[in-house]
């Protein structure tokens, strides 16, 4: 068939923009992402740079440092103690750190991360320290003074060195903003390498050396940036793809395309698997087996979003583009083995589909408890968005294998009992492992089924469809309950191994280290000689040279107490008199221990675990004294609050958030207890080892006993099912309606090709939609409006509450360790510091450290110095220094407030803390307390959350309720609106119309009012126009008739008279003559009977004889004429698949004949025809006939009365054939109408509706 041919490429897209403008953009941000490339298109960090940067940065800073030196009265102040913390609020504001000292005495110090290291510092030289945690340059520069030594040190960050990966901390060079550590890999190091490496200088002297790692300077390692790029690329270069396929089905055809679709996928892939191109995602935390893998395949959760992504691509494209042009089967011979393959396929990738959920929540170290805000992080999303493609796939896979058995006439019970067999054999073949998702599998796939069967889903994808917004919700619901059971099973999982680790957890090299200890103090010759003392002193003689030689270093890390015994048991330390066997009861609550001379025992009480050992003191042949000790580390929740800052990984499980009650049994007995649940004080020891989950009242109760452990852990845990379901459901409901409106809304934004009158057509705005769409943006501006105010409500509301909680927790700890100091009658620092050691008071301080969750740390009062601190870690690893908090020491010691609290942060960990003085029993000052509330933010962002939880769960249910309510209350608007409009449609100007009636005085009153009242005039101006019309329509036709008539008569009239005047001359050829005027007469008569006969037809045409006809057999009768015609070029595509109308056979006959007469007299003499006849199913139940020719064609305004009576663009004939051919299609129900370019052709095209009949 010939065509009119575009010379445009068929990559098309939807905005008319040449598809290889979407391949150029995919490759340039294929090119920009990878790292190789983009080093070359940013600007490096050189070590030259670099250097030169910290050299300037430094020099700035001391530059500012002598600005400040000039204020000399600050500096007085300073050291007279008399600073004024507002005046003097720049020496705490500096960017780097100083400290000010006086005859070796540290007076002021800026900075609570540097401990100042010993005075070896040249004075005016810059000199190079390096920390636990970070690298500095330092000038110790003095200053003017004429009684005492006084110098300015000043220690301005070169880098940070952290050891640890966390999200508060990053290690950064501070001379350069723009680079970072992880990124460019630059270390400070002495020479290796002298063509890596360069020399840091100041004043001409070397300090260290740069030397640059393997990686690239400025290349994107960032996560978002990165696989935001990939992403593009990968977008631009599927919609590339996409329209080629989707051209090249019509020319290639079905199978054949979606072969190629699928082998390019695979094709791509398998290289990304294989040779890791375009590039390695494995650097990227998505793509990092850390959170997920299952399989070689699914090695990472990038990895299953983006294989569960293509398949979902593919799966479309097969149901937009394949499969409805693949649906002719009605006598398939291979109608069963085909739907068995189908549903196979079915039930194989519903239950792999349902396995990789169980995977991806059970087997995945992210938490996608939705309940708690803090959990809610970009990999949490993705794991989330992962699960509902998945989902989404099993809903298209049953569409597809629904729609094949619907075509082929299979009873609707037919599919369900093959669905039956089918997962019956799956689970008796593979043992399925998952019961949750593989019933979940059946069930969704039955509900699917019956929901299409009911018609659920004829919907259309516009904002119009309820029926959309009900498959939203029924996904929703699915998804949040399968998610709620999979969440709910995984924080069992966990909650059985936090109780496994509280029963087993063992410290064996604190063990080990023990083992050596025994060893060395039983040897030990000094110990032997004090303990063989046996006099008064002989408990401090030994503590001092016990502790200064073993505990002090070796066992720094840990709190330890210990406790000298003679030979027969009786306590030796000062003012405790419990025997051995009484202290060891007292410690583990344990009767009649058994031990040896060597013994050790690890032991777990309220608020502490660790070890007690015992180590006997002999002086051969019998034994002196028994040393019973205790080494043990603080409760799991100190260390909580260290690893929250250092190991701080959004995506990872912790125990904290879930707020768990723990019970903790030995032999039956209750040792230790936390939270509100009411735990027995008695358990049956004698039960089989295992794991048992209850419900009471309101909580989950898991009860765990160990194989080979007396010991029993009782978790309990609130109830919070009801609201992680509706929490789910709210963000699968949320994703799946923003998803899909943002589809549809470029989908129009497409269609419109960026036109406002045309996009605003599309959108069509009618009254429902308005209503809707009202209501959405109402709760949507509610809901950020209530949030906002709520969450700052909130929280500032819990930051009072939480200042005010640790502020009295640090009245009860001042008041109990005041108790301590007046008991013992301490007044001097020394004794404090030595009472800090008395296993009592480190009892009480850890029990309170315990009871409150919080940590405890004791400064000096004069110097500042950490003399005591619950949790050591944070001191330890270098992420506070050994002083107290500058601006709290100089509010609490110079300003005279009782108690202060000081919003601090460590790095970009932001917690507060409460600071006031212990008191001796004179009231004078011998210490400060800190209590850092490291949780504080935690806690904040956690109430927020909750909150804010809460308000999308009431959100989401209040736009569901609104949009069912828009659409009841729209509903009864549009259905009375609907009644007017049918009525308006039965006004008919020929006949009388009956008036509207409306009770209610109401808007749609008035209108209905109006519309009777203009019903009456139109009646009155029909009558004139229809009168008006009649003698116009006699006039046209007289006129018509007239010049028909007039055509044959001229030359009856010019015969005759020539006739006449030959007879007159007596013509000799008058016989002759005679004859040739008969046969001129007898023509035009027969030229008036044609007329006449024309004339007739159009007045009054036959009565239509509607029937079934099968258009085949009429086409292959109109086209059989033509079979022999060798002057045009005829192509008739008729399809062999019986296509039924409801029409009269003679007139189709003669609308198809006239159609094709009419396009072979198209042709011009010149050119040779090229006429086609093509057959075509249409949406909407609709088969179209397009008859085509090269022809002259038709210009617009001849167009404009084509279809009109007696118009013709022929030299001859009525022009009333398209006419007549148009008021038979129109009898029938359908619709002819025509497209044209001048000169190279024209379409005609008989859209009729396909009948719905099946033959016998």
């Amino acid at each position: 068939m010939s065509r009119k041919k575009s010379n445009s490429t068929p990559f098309r897209f939807p905005f008319d923009i040449d598809s290889r403008v979407f391949l150029t953009l995919a490759a340039i941000f294929f090119i920009l992402s990878i790292k190789s490339v983009n080093r070359i298109l940013l600007p490096n960090t050189t070590l030259q740079s670099l250097a030169s940067a910290i050299v300037d940065d430094y020099q700035k800073k001391v530059k500012q440092f002598n600005e400040l030196s000039a204020r000399t009265e600050d500096f007085r102040n300073i050291f007279n103690a008399k600073l004024d913390i507002d005046e003097s609020k720049d020496f705490f504001k500096l960017p780097f750190t100083l400290f000010l000292i006086e005859n070796d005495r540290q007076v002021f110090w800026n900075n609570t991360v540097v401990n100042l290291p010993p005075n070896n510092f040249t004075p005016n030289e810059p000199h190079f320290y390096q920390s636990n945690v970070a690298s500095y340059l330092v000038l110790k520069q003095p200053l003017k003074s004429n009684h005492s030594k006084r110098f300015a040190v000043l220690f301005i960050k070169i880098k940070n060195n952290y050891p640890f990966k966390s999200d508060f901390f990053d290690n950064r060079f501070q001379a350069n903003d723009k680079t970072h550590d992880d990124d460019i890999s630059i270390q400070l190091t002495k020479p290796s390498n002298a063509e890596r490496s360069e020399a840091v200088s100041i004043n001409g002297k070397t300090l260290f050396y740069l030397e640059k790692g393997g990686s690239f300077p400025g290349s994107l390692n960032d996560d978002g940036w990165h696989l935001f790029l990939h992403s593009l690329a990968f977008i631009f270069f599927g919609i590339s793809i996409h329209t080629y396929f989707k051209v090249t089905v019509k020319r290639k055809g079905e199978l054949f395309t979606f072969s190629m679709l699928l082998l390019t996928i695979l094709l791509v892939r398998g290289m990304n698997y294989l040779f890791a191109f375009p590039d390695n995602f494995a650097d990227e935390r998505l793509f990092s087996p850390e959170l997920f893998a299952s399989s070689s395949i699914n090695r990472s959760l990038g990895d299953v979003f983006i294989n569960v992504a293509l398949l979902f691509w593919m799966l479309v494209f097969f149901l937009s583009n394949i499969q409805g042009r693949i649906l002719s089967f009605n006598n398939f011979k291979w109608k069963w083995p085909y739907l068995l393959i189908w549903n196979a396929i079915l039930v194989c990738s519903t239950v792999l589909s349902s396995d990789l959920i169980f995977e991806i929540i059970n087997d995945s170290t992210i938490n996608y408890d939705t309940s708690i805000f803090l959990r809610i992080d970009i990999y949490a999303f993705v794991g989330l968005l992962t699960f509902l493609i998945i989902f989404a796939n099993i809903v298209l896979m049953v569409i597809i294998v629904h729609t094949y058995y619907k075509l082929l006439n299979t009873k609707p019970a037919v599919k369900y009992v093959f669905l039956l067999i089918g997962f019956l054999i799956f689970q008796l073949l593979m043992n399925h492992q998952h019961p949750i998702c593989y019933y979940f599998a059946v069930i969704s796939i039955a509900v699917i089924m019956f929901m299409l069967d009911s018609n659920l889903f004829n919907t259309r994808f516009d904002f119009n469809s309820y029926n959309l917004l009900l498959w939203f919700i029924m996904i929703s619901l699915f998804g949040s309950v399968l998610l709620t059971m999979l969440i709910t099973k995984q924080e069992q999982k966990n909650r059985i191994n936090f109780a496994n680790s509280i029963l087993f957890h063992a410290d064996k090299s604190l063990e080990n280290k023990i083992s050596v200890l025994q060893s060395k103090v039983h040897d030990d010759q000094e110990i032997r000689a004090i303990v063989s003392q046996q006099n008064e002193n002989a408990f401090q003689n030994f503590s001092n040279y016990f502790y200064n030689k073993y505990l002090d270093k070796e066992f720094s890390d840990y709190q330890h107490s210990y406790y000298l015994f003679d030979s027969t048991g009786n306590n030796l330390s000062d003012g405790d008199t419990s025997s051995l066997n009484e202290k060891m009861f007292e410690i583990t609550k344990i009767n009649n221990f058994k031990f040896n001379n060597q013994w050790i025992h690890p032991y777990r009480n309220d608020n502490e675990e660790g070890f007690l050992f015992i180590i006997a003191i002999e002086n051969p042949p019998e034994t002196k004294a028994f040393v019973l000790c205790q080494i043990y580390s603080s409760s799991h929740l100190e260390d909580e609050e260290f690893n929250e800052i250092v190991q701080n990984t959004p995506h990872t499980y912790r125990i904290k958030e879930y707020d768990y009650n723990v019970g903790i049994y030995e032999q039956g007995q209750i040792i230790s207890r936390k939270g509100l649940y009411a735990f027995q004080q008695k358990l049956n020891d004698a039960e089989e080892p295992g794991v048992k989950f209850t419900r009471n009242s309101g909580y989950s109760v898991m009860r765990f006993i160990p194989e080979n452990h007396n010991g029993q852990v009782i978790i309990a845990k609130k109830e919070t099912w009801l609201y992680l379901f509706t929490t789910l459901f709210a963000y699968i409901f949320f994703i799946y309606f923003a998803t899909i409106s943002l589809y549809i809304l470029g989908n129009i934004i497409a269609r419109s090709n960026l036109d406002y009158k045309r996009f605003m057509n599309l959108l069509n705005l009618n009254l429902r939609l308005r209503v809707h769409v009202s209501i959405l943006i109402v709760v949507f501006l509610s809901f950020i409006a209530v949030g906002y105010s709520t969450s700052y409500y909130l929280n500032s509301r819990t930051k009072y509450k939480l200042k005010t909680d640790v502020s009295n927790f640090g009245q009860l700890i001042q008041k109990e360790l005041n108790f301590y100091i007046e008991k013992n009658n301490i007044q001097s620092l020394p004794e404090f510091k030595e009472l800090l050691q008395q296993p009592e008071l480190l009892n009480a301080i850890s029990d309170i450290a315990y009871r409150f969750n919080i940590i405890i740390n004791i400064f000096q009062n004069q110097s500042g110095k950490l003399i005591f601190s619950s949790s050591p870690d944070f001191f330890n690893y270098g992420l506070l220094s050994k002083q107290v908090n500058d601006k709290a020491y100089y509010m609490l010691n110079q300003s005279g407030l009782e108690h202060y609290i000081h919003n601090e942060e460590i790095e970009n960990f932001q917690y507060f803390s409460s600071y006031c003085f212990l008191k001796n029993q004179f009231g004078q000052n011998i210490g400060i307390l800190q209590l850092p509330y490291i949780s504080s933010n935690r806690i904040i962002n956690s109430e927020t959350g909750s909150i804010l939880i809460t308000l999308i769960n009431i959100y989401v249910f209040a736009f569901l309720f609104s949009s069912i309510l828009a659409f009841f209350i729209t509903q009864r608007v549009t259905k009375q609106l609907s009644i007017i409009l049918k009525e308006f449609t039965k006004i008919n100007l020929t006949k009388t119309n009956q008036p509207l009636k409306w009770t209610y005085n109401d808007e749609i009153g008035l209108l209905v009012k109006e519309y009777n009242r203009m019903l009456r005039k139109l009646e009155n101006s029909s009558m004139i126009i229809a009168k008006n019309e009649r003698d116009m329509a006699w006039r046209e036709m007289a006129k018509q008739v007239a010049h028909e008539i007039k055509n044959p008569l001229t030359p009856m009239q010019l015969s005759l008279q020539m006739l006449e005047r030959a007879i007159k001359n007596n013509n000799p050829n008058i016989a002759e003559m005679t004859a040739r005027v008969t046969n001129t007469l007898i023509e035009q008569i027969d030229n008036l009977t044609l007329i006449a006969t024309n004339f007739s037809n159009f007045a009054k045409m036959p009565e239509l004889n509607k029937e079934n006809l099968n258009i085949n057999e009429v086409l292959f009768t109109v086209t059989g004429m033509y079979n022999d015609d060798e002057s045009n070029e005829f192509l008739f595509l008729i399809p062999e698949y019986p296509i039924y109308v409801l029409a009269d056979k003679s007139q189709l006959l003669r609308v198809l004949t006239n159609l094709i007469q009419n396009a072979i007299q198209a042709i011009p003499n010149k050119r040779r025809g090229n006429i086609s006849l093509e057959v075509t199913k249409m949406k909407n139940n609709l088969v179209r006939i397009t008859v085509s020719d090269n022809g002259e064609g038709i210009d617009l305004e001849k167009g404009k009365k084509l279809f009109q009576p007696y118009f013709t663009t022929k030299t001859s004939g009525s022009g009333l054939g398209l006419a007549m051919c148009k008021d038979i299609i129109e009898q029938f129900g359908g619709r002819i109408h025509f497209d044209s370019v001048v000169d190279q052709g024209t379409n005609f095209y008989v859209d009729l509706p396909i009948a719905d009949y099946k033959e016998a």
